[in-house]
């Protein structure tokens, strides 16, 4: 073994060696850099709720004589149902 690998060998070693509680320290460095840059490209939720209403709106654009006609039917049941109790009291 020449000087020069010998060398190479001890300083590797050295540089190798990883103590168990700085290796779960980085481990939980480079965790908690992923988390902070997945959560930095989340959407707020302001915007979340801008897209939901979003949504909603466009539901409710779309099927506006659907629900016209349902509640329309709803509110006639209603008071059908309640002519029937008036003259079934009466």
């Amino acid at each position: 073994m020449t000087i020069k690998e010998g060398q190479y060998k001890s300083k590797f070693n050295i540089e190798n060696k990883y103590n168990e509680n700085e290796f779960e320290e980085d481990i939980k460095n480079i965790t908690n850099l992923k988390i902070n840059e997945i959560k930095a490209n989340l959407p707020s939720e302001s915007e979340i709720l801008g897209a939901r209403i979003e949504i909603i709106q466009k539901f409710l654009d779309s099927n506006k004589d659907k629900i016209i006609e349902k509640v329309k039917d709803i509110i006639m049941q209603d008071i059908n149902e309640k002519k029937a109790t008036y003259t079934y009291q009466n």
